[in-house]
Parts: C-alpha cells; structure tokens; sequence
C-alpha cells in the first residue's frame, strides 16, 4: 500500500512541476528509418532479412560472419556496391540506443529486440538503374530469396553454416540437396533372360536393401535416402537423394561410384527366383 501511495504522489509531483516525461507513442506501422535512408537514395527494390536467436558468439569480426558477408557480395558481383545495391548486416546486441528506430520497427523496440542475440540484414536495389544497364532485375530477387532461404538453415543450425564454410559453398546453393538418377535396362546385361513380372515388388525391395548396405556409412553421403522403381517391363530406375553436406567437387567422382554400385546389385540378382531363360521356363 505504501508502495502504490508513494508512485501515487510521485505522479501528481511531476504533473505538477511539469517534469514528467513523454510516454513513448509506438507507431505499429513505422518501418525501420535505414528504409527511407535506402529510398532517398534511389534504391527502390528494399528487402529485410531477419534471423532470431542466432549463436550468442557471433561477433562481426567471426569466421560465419565474414563468409555471409563475401557470399553477398559474391552472389551480387555483377551489380555494383553502393550504386545498384547496397546492403548492411548488423548484429543487434551491438546496436546502439541513439539507433533503435534506424534499424528496429516499434513492435520491435517495444518488444526490445535489441536484448536478444539475432542477424539482420538489410538489402536494397536500385531496380531503375539496373534496368538502364541492361541487367536482369529478376536475377537479383532469385538470388536474394536463395540467400534468405539457405541463411535461414545456416543461422538455425550453426554446423551447417561452418560446413558451407569449410567447403567455400557458394550461399546460393548451400542448402540444396543433391540427386543422383540412374537407369538401368536389364537387356544391356543379358538378353536371354526375362524377369518375374508378378515379383516386382519383391525384387525393389531386395535391390533397395543392397543398395542401403553399400551406402551407409559412407561420409561424403549425408542423409542419403532411396527410391527404386520399375520405368518399364526391363528398366529399373534408382534415384539417391543425398543431404546438404555432399562435398560438390566429388559430385562426377560419386556419380560413377554409385552407379558400379547399382550395377553391382543389379548382378546379384540375376537369380532363377526372379529371371528365367525363356517363355516355357516360367509355365
């Protein structure tokens, strides 16, 4: 009770000294200040990227954030810096207070973003002048919304943004996956016999399961995963989809690998209970 007099009187003292500050109004709809900054400019193509709760060590000066740095600037090299685009990636813990409003809406400063350990970045095109240039303005957004989509796995899983890293994996497919397709048609090994159309199921599984030995395990192959099907009477067709981590300069190397592999399997099951010589043979 005392408390609540105490603030009571408080109040009434500063109303009637004039001293009591300005509540802050919060405009819900203001967009933070570097946008007009960008727009003045002639940069009229603005887009916002925003990763929350991102490592607590992050630090401009660290390894992750200096390689996001360089895949922006190579991912927009055929654009010029500063004149057809310009960008700032900032660490919010490091903002100071005189800049809230530059680089926080109201919803955030009241929500006090600038508390939490997150990555913005802020991009802006100058769509009219890379226009005059003769440049291709659909190619810049393509490649914004790869980043923002491959970013977005990085910052949430830190491995994986110091694995593209390691491997200089260029921003603007780092979080793809990579698929490896083969075709494989029973005549271009034997002729001669002719396959048990009633065991097709059973042959896939079989093939799939010798498939899912020989693979496992295997480092350069993150995550891999298998589809066998029958394309035809003779055409069996394999596709491996393996993770993010495939390391791109072996990718010929794997194709070849993966491919004597199947081929290996598709031999060994070149058994009577699935293939017989000839028409007579299967009554």
């Amino acid at each position: 009770m005392f408390k609540k007099l105490s603030k009571w009187f408080t109040r009434f003292f500063n109303k009637l000294t004039g001293s009591e500050p300005e509540s802050l109004v919060f405009d819900f709809k203001r967009e933070p200040d570097i946008r007009q900054e960008y727009e003045s400019q002639g940069f009229d193509d603005y887009y916002s990227m925003c990763y929350y709760g991102v490592c607590s060590t992050y630090r401009q000066e660290s390894p992750e954030i200096q390689y996001v740095h360089q895949q922006i600037k190579e991912l927009f090299k055929h654009l010029e810096l500063g004149v057809e685009y310009q960008y700032e990636l900032i660490l919010t813990r490091d903002i100071p207070k005189e800049q809230y409003t530059r680089y926080f809406n109201d919803v955030e400063i009241k929500k006090q973003y600038y508390l939490g350990h997150h990555v913005y970045i802020f991009i802006a095109f100058n769509q009219q002048l890379i226009k005059e240039n003769g440049k291709d303005t659909f190619d810049y957004w393509v490649k914004y919304r790869r980043l923002d989509r491959n970013l977005e796995i990085g910052f949430m899983v830190r491995h994986r943004l110091v694995t593209w890293m390691e491997q200089k994996r260029s921003m603007d497919i780092a979080g793809d996956r990579h698929e490896f397709k083969f075709e494989l048609d029973f005549n271009d090994f034997d002729k001669d016999l002719y396959f048990n159309q009633d065991l097709q199921r059973s042959y896939l599984e079989e093939l799939k399961g010798l498939i899912r030995k020989d693979i496992d395990g295997i480092e350069e192959l993150e995550y891999p995963s298998i589809m066998v099907q029958f394309k035809s009477t003779t055409i069996i067709e394999v596709e491996i989809e393996c993770g993010e981590y495939l390391i791109r300069d072996v990718i010929e190397e794997w194709d070849q690998r993966l491919m004597d592999m199947i081929i290996h399997n598709v031999k060994s099951l070149y058994i009577e209970k699935y293939f017989y010589r000839n028409l007579l043979e299967e009554s």
